[in-house]
């Protein structure tokens, strides 16, 4: 059996916790045993999550032997990676264990331990600023639900970590396998779209302005749409020029960019999750010319669109006269 250790502090989030650990404990009943999973902590005993829900942790001293090392986020661990021997207990079983793994913000964690030094490693959209600052080095994938490299495992905020969970089962047991825990705790086998898509709606919906609030839940929803300024501003009531400038002091970009934003992040979207002829492709994201797409999405990414889906798609090949790498 493999030993799986979920590292906890004070103040973690609960759902960092549980909803892995539910994960891996649907494969031991649904499937056959194949994790045995612990609950580790500093000093043992009751750790309090960031809700005040009290949780049984073992000492860390009595962790002997362990697989994959689970590093839970949560709004504690700011004062955790201060904690010296916090991080050098991550730091001996980075090269200890077979996997390495961060739920949401324990990502911060694993870089101040310099066990992300040089990965590529993703982390709820909050923390991703914060993530760059620990570990310049590391190559941070911000729309990415989780991210593999080496032996080293990281995941968005919160349920992404069930996602990651969820492929460390199938890798573990089986794709079926993985596929019944799935259906049994009614979530997608594999997610479509990155987290922008769910951070960007919320940022449009917590936007103060009613009026900008409802004109970026419209772009987000209708990227085939004609979305000129000038289109948009009508549907304000607004003139262009008085629309353009509202909307680039309260949304720190202006509109063209963020509609070429959103719809960059939907042709990632696609390109991650599906396989898709170009013309579709090109239209679903609201471009009526290939060119202008072309030099759209390696002005936000950096690299051509077949480069993009080679390292990150389901492993289809988009047509050849999609880009090449610049």
């Amino acid at each position: 059996m493999k030993t799986i250790a979920l590292l906890c502090y004070q103040n973690f989030q609960i759902l960092d916790l549980t909803g892995p650990m539910e994960v891996f404990h649907q494969l031991n009943t649904l499937d056959k045993p194949t994790y045995r999973i612990k609950v580790i902590s500093e000093p043992g005993g009751l750790v309090t999550a960031s809700n005040g829900l009290q949780v049984a942790t073992q000492k860390w001293s009595s962790l002997r032997d362990c697989h994959t090392l689970v590093v839970i986020g949560g709004v504690g661990i700011e004062h955790a990676v201060s904690n010296k021997n916090f991080l050098r207990f991550i730091q001996r079983h980075t090269s200890r264990v077979e996997r390495m793994v961060s739920v949401c913000s324990g990502s911060l964690a694993l870089a101040a331990a310099g066990s992300l030094s040089g990965k590529s490693a993703t982390s709820h959209w909050r923390y991703i600023a914060r993530l760059s600052e620990l570990d310049t080095s590391i190559r941070i994938e911000p729309d990415a639900i989780y991210i593999e490299d080496g032996k080293v495992f990281t995941s968005a905020g919160v349920t992404a970590g069930m996602d990651l969970a969820l492929a460390l089962v199938e890798r573990d047991s089986s794709r079926q396998a993985a596929m019944k825990i799935a259906r049994n705790l009614v979530m997608a086998y594999r997610r479509d779209g990155g987290q922008s898509q769910y951070s960007e709606k919320l940022r449009a919906q917590q936007c103060d302005d009613d009026v900008l609030s409802d004109v970026c839940l419209y772009i987000q929803d209708n990227l085939q749409r004609d979305l000129r300024v000038e289109v948009l501003a009508r549907r304000c009531a607004m003139s262009s020029r008085n629309f353009s400038r509202k909307f680039t002091r309260i949304m720190k970009c202006s509109p063209g960019q963020y509609v070429e934003q959103r719809r960059i992040e939907r042709a990632k979207d696609l390109l991650n999750n599906k396989s898709i002829a170009l013309k579709a492709l090109v239209e679903q994201c609201g471009y009526q010319n290939l060119d202008v797409f072309r030099r759209a999405f390696y002005r936000n990414v950096g690299v051509s669109a077949a480069a993009y889906q080679k390292r990150f798609g389901p492993g289809a090949t988009l047509q050849q006269d999609l880009g090449v790498e610049r």
